[in-house]
C-alpha cells in the first residue's frame, strides 16, 4: 500500500489532508503515490506516537559542527588509510580473503569488507559471487525517483517558519527555517519531484516561495544534483510499496565477509537518516570485531 493508498481510505479535512501529504512527502523524498505506507508508519513509531517528538527527533536536534567534522574525527580516531580518487569497479571474495580493485587495477586484499554504500549503488560493482538477488533487486528498482533539496537566503528575519502546501495544485514542498542571520533568513525546502524548481535558479525558487509568501525576496539559493551523481544516483527516498516487507531485512545480512553498514541497511530504525547510519555502524562495528577477534 502507497501513502496516496492509505489517504483515499480515510476521512480527512482538507488542512490535514494539505499538511499530511506535503509532510509524508518531505520524509519520503518522491510523491505519496510512491511511497511506501509502512515506510512512513515507521517514522510515526520513532516518535513513540506523538508528532512534537517525531519533529523533535527529526528536526530540532543537529551536530554542533556539520557532519564533515564528524567524518573527519571517524578517520582520525580510526587511523585508518584513506584512499580518495579510487572508485570500486569490483569486490571479490577468494580463500578467505576479499579483493578490492578499484578501476585504475590496484587491488586491496582484507579480511572483511564493509560495504557502506548506497543501495543504488550495489549494481553498478562486481561481487564475485553474486550479491543475494534480493539484494540486487533493491539497487535495481527497490527506491523511488528523489525528489530535491535545496537552500534560499531570503531578505529580512521571518522568524521559525514552517510552510506546506494546502493545495498540491498550488504548490508541492515543505519548506522551514533551517538559520537566522542578522538580516536574512537562511530556509531549507524539499519537493517530491526534482523537476519541481530549479535550486540553483534563484528566480525559479523564489517564484516557488511567493505561493506561500508574495513578499519573499530570495537572495540566493542552491541545491545539488545528487540524482546526477554517479556515486549517489539520488538523496534519502522512500521504498517502493511492498520493498520493506519483502526485503528490509534481507538488505542487511551479511554475505561472507562482506558486512552492510549504512542508514538503509536493516537497523529498522532511523533509515535514510545519520542518526540510522550511526547505529547501523555501530552495531556492524561490534559484529565484525567479533568475527574477527572470537
Amino acid at each position: 500500500m502507497s501513502a496516496a493508498d492509505r489517504f483515499k481510505a480515510i476521512e480527512l479535512t482538507p488542512l490535514q489532508r494539505g499538511f499530511l501529504v506535503q509532510m509524508l512527502e518531505a520524509l519520503s523524498h518522491c510523491p505519496a503515490e510512491q511511497s511506501s505506507y509502512v515506510d512512513m508508519l515507521r517514522v510515526w513509531a520513532l516518535g513513540m506516537n506523538h508528532w512534537n517528538i517525531a519533529m523533535d527527533a527529526a528536526d530540532r536536534f543537529k551536530l554542533a559542527d556539520g557532519a564533515g567534522a564528524l567524518v573527519r574525527k571517524i578517520a582520525a580516531d580510526s587511523r585508518a588509510t584513506v584512499r580518495l580518487n579510487a572508485p570500486v569497479q569490483r569486490v571479490e571474495q577468494r580463500g578467505g580473503v576479499v579483493h578490492v580493485t578499484a578501476r585504475d587495477g590496484k587491488r586491496v586484499p582484507a579480511r572483511a569488507v564493509v560495504v557502506a554504500l548506497p543501495p543504488r549503488l550495489l549494481k553498478s560493482i562486481q561481487f564475485e559471487p553474486v550479491l543475494s538477488a534480493g539484494k540486487m533487486a533493491v539497487s535495481r528498482n527497490g527506491f523511488n525517483p528523489c525528489g530535491i533539496k535545496l537552500y534560499a537566503e531570503v531578505k529580512g528575519r521571518l522568524g521559525k517558519i514552517q510552510w506546506l502546501a494546502s493545495n498540491a495544485k498550488r504548490a508541492r514542498g515543505y519548506f522551514m527555517t533551517y538559520h537566522e542571520g542578522e538580516s536574512s533568513t537562511l530556509i531549507v525546502g524539499f519537493c517530491p519531484k526534482a523537476t519541481d524548481v530549479d535550486g540553483n535558479d534563484e528566480e525559479s525558487v523564489q517564484a516557488l516561495l511567493r505561493r506561500f509568501d508574495s513578499s519573499v525576496e530570495v537572495l540566493g539559493s542552491t541545491s545539488y544534483g545528487w540524482n546526477a551523481d554517479p556515486y549517489a544516483q539520488g538523496t534519502y527516498s522512500g521504498m517502493r510499496p511492498g520493498v520493506m516487507s519483502r526485503y528490509f531485512f534481507e538488505l542487511a545480512k551479511t554475505e561472507g565477509r562482506i558486512y552492510m553498514a549504512g542508514s538503509e541497511y536493516g537497523d529498522a530504525s532511523w533509515r535514510g537518516f545519520i542518526d540510522g547510519a550511526i547505529g547501523c555502524g555501530s552495531r556492524i562495528a561490534h559484529e565484525l570485531s567479533t568475527d574477527l577477534l572470537g
